[in-house]
């Protein structure tokens, strides 16, 4: 007995030291530690932290919601054309739950909303109806998603969990290989600071997206559209492989943004996302992907014409050039082409 009780003991405080280790360490950006590289970016979280420091400073009129589709959607543009201070507030896999959880969220940071541009993409509204991982362990969104008072559908989703509940499945998350290696990764880097590669991704104050290593390749001529078109193209017949209709309840988190945004007095525009034509070819091939596409077309049309939503259909991107040009992989385009997309959605906002 003597010798169980003190192995329990041990094995008890080694789970202690070890949790607060990956805790102080935090490779992913979860916890807030922020003394060591971040060698899995977490863009909820980081982008949560830059809203708050944005906000110190300027308070955002403007708020830009979606997916990463919607990251290279420049502030600035439409700062410009709206005469307001804007966030790009995108974040990785967003569904409809987290737009309404990150608006409200913001709402709950004191600041007005007046213009809220959401890039809506198909997958959005997936009829699987589980929430990404990054919502589920973010307590703060949730808490926001379910704040009491204010109609929430969809407990199906999965993110009632209680506070403690969530925040044990954050810690359990931690005891695996894969985190620690890429703690280990973050104090090697953090150690030897001349071997840190090239970001692939960073956000800029506002919340805009730049992809730092592909801009040096461009720069240099050897960004190659195509080299990772296997799996990018891969990754997407995934999203759509089992995706039949579009959820109920996420049609109805949609709408829910949208009339809580026009409560608070926001002029609302809603623009579908696109997807390389490559893409787009291989997954009506494989996929119900065009009749999805239509569905949503279909749902947005009835949000304008019932909500007062400004409709924008950018499946297909104006001024596309087409080819590898304009995109930086099979989903996301690139600067020039969203600098269009901006320009079009600024005549929205005046």
């Amino acid at each position: 007995m003597k010798f169980l009780a003190a192995f329990f003991v041990a094995l008890a405080a080694f789970a202690v030291v070890y949790g607060g280790a990956m805790r102080w360490v935090d490779p992913r950006g979860e916890f807030g530690g922020g003394r060591f590289p971040v060698v899995e970016l977490d863009a909820r979280a980081e982008k949560m932290r830059l809203f708050r420091a944005f906000r110190e400073a300027t308070a955002p009129a403007g708020l830009i919601l979606g997916s990463s589709r919607s990251m290279k959607l420049r502030p600035r543009a439409l700062a410009e054309a709206a005469g307001a201070p804007f966030f790009n507030f995108a974040v990785d896999n967003a569904r409809a739950e987290d737009y309404l959880a990150i608006y409200r969220w913001v709402r709950q940071q004191g600041v007005a909303v007046r213009y809220l541009v959401i890039g809506l993409d198909v997958e959005a509204l997936h009829d699987d109806d589980r929430p990404d991982p990054g919502l589920v362990r973010n307590g703060e969104l949730v808490q926001a998603l379910l704040r009491p008072g204010l109609p929430v559908p969809g407990a199906s989703l999965g993110v009632t969990r209680p506070g403690l509940v969530r925040r044990l499945k954050q810690e359990k998350a931690t005891f695996r290989i894969e985190y620690v290696e890429d703690a280990a990764r973050a104090l090697r880097l953090f150690w030897r600071p001349a071997e840190r590669p090239t970001p692939l991704m960073e956000f800029e104050r506002d919340g805009y997206l730049r992809y730092r290593r592909w801009e040096v390749q461009r720069a240099a001529g050897t960004f190659r559209f195509d080299e990772d078109m296997e799996r990018c193209l891969a990754k997407y017949l995934g999203r759509f492989d089992h995706m039949r209709r579009l959820s109920e309840s996420r049609r109805a988190y949609l709408r829910e943004v949208v009339e809580e945004a026009h409560g608070d007095g926001a002029r609302v525009l809603v623009w579908i996302t696109a997807l390389h034509r490559q893409t787009e070819q291989y997954l009506e091939q494989r996929t119900a992907y065009a009749a999805l596409l239509q569905d949503t077309r279909a749902y947005q049309e009835a949000i304008a014409r019932e909500d007062g939503v400004v409709p924008y259909d950018f499946s297909r991107p104006p001024g596309e050039p087409g080819g590898g040009s304009g995109w930086y992989d099979c989903a996301h385009i690139d600067e020039a082409v969203a600098d269009r997309v901006a320009r079009s959605l600024g005549q929205g906002l005046r």
